[in-house]
């Protein structure tokens, strides 16, 4: 016990001092003699090591030894998914994970990581079967109702959506996440006054959150109330002045409520932007 505590303090002491190779070597040593149910934890450890190193495919194998070892380790789960689908190798994923549900079909963390890698990879209709499961499961799977609105969404089938949304907001899922999707439901069939209530909800929340700002300028706009829509919209080109796609709908508003010169300005400024 004293050699395997000597050796993982080294492999984390050379891990902080950017000695990758040397804090393998000794977490691997680590490896040879601790107990199976801290094994996971290593490969978690050699995983980040090997990101370092930018050895991609050593790391994303260490974590699959980490879910192998420790199937109900859903810090393993997250980490090996993001990297993934960082390196746009969430494709690769499809066979670990199918293997995982063919094991244990009851293994509703590998039927969720499953979803939401195929949901990555726009295949909903698949995710939204392994999200149905992950419920069936464990029917308090918040996260897991969350991703099936986010499906029926996708969708455009709003009322299957703010089923699921109840259904998460009922098991307690995150609340302003909750809001917004409901926020965009209700927009999208065009209850201009429910929805506003829902995005005003998620900017008092969190006043940073540009798109709630901007759906709460369509809505304005949408009743009639076009100027003060459009000071919202300003504020969410303000948060996010990237994002193209709300000076876009800025300028259709501008253009529709007749100040042509702005408008014209705006669409030039993105043509430009465009080409450059």
């Amino acid at each position: 016990e004293l050699l395997e505590l000597i050796w993982h303090l080294r492999a984390e002491i050379y891990g902080d001092l950017m000695e990758h190779d040397l804090a393998l070597l000794y977490y691997k040593k680590v490896l040879k003699v601790c107990a199976v149910e801290a094994k996971a934890m290593i490969y978690m450890d050699m995983a980040h090591e090997y990101v370092m190193k930018e050895e991609h495919e050593e790391a994303l194998n260490a974590l699959k030894r980490a879910i192998r070892l420790q199937p109900e380790n859903e810090q393993a789960y997250s980490t090996l998914f993001h990297l993934a689908d960082e390196l746009e190798l969430a494709q690769d994923l499809l066979a670990f994970f199918n293997g995982l549900t063919d094991q244990n079909p009851y293994n509703s963390l590998a039927w969720y990581y499953l979803g939401i890698t195929y949901k990555s990879l726009d295949f909903i209709e698949e995710a939204l079967r392994c999200f149905d499961l992950v419920v069936t499961i464990r029917e308090t799977a918040s996260e897991a109702h969350m991703e099936m609105a986010s499906c029926f969404m996708h969708l455009e089938s709003w009322a299957s959506a703010k089923r699921s949304i109840e259904l998460a907001r009922t098991h307690g899922g995150e609340t302003i996440g909750l809001d917004f999707m409901t926020g965009e439901c209700l927009e999208n069939q065009e209850e201009w006054e429910e929805a506003l209530v829902y995005y005003r909800k998620v900017a008092e929340a969190v006043p940073g959150y540009a798109e709630a700002w901007m759906g709460i300028g369509v809505c304005l706009c949408e009743t009639g109330l076009v100027l003060e829509g459009l000071a919202h919209m300003n504020h969410a080109v303000e948060l996010e002045p990237e994002y193209a796609e709300y000076r876009l709908l800025r300028a259709v508003w501008l253009r529709d409520s007749g100040k042509l010169g702005e408008a014209e300005k705006e669409y030039q400024a993105l043509a430009e932007t465009d080409s450059g």
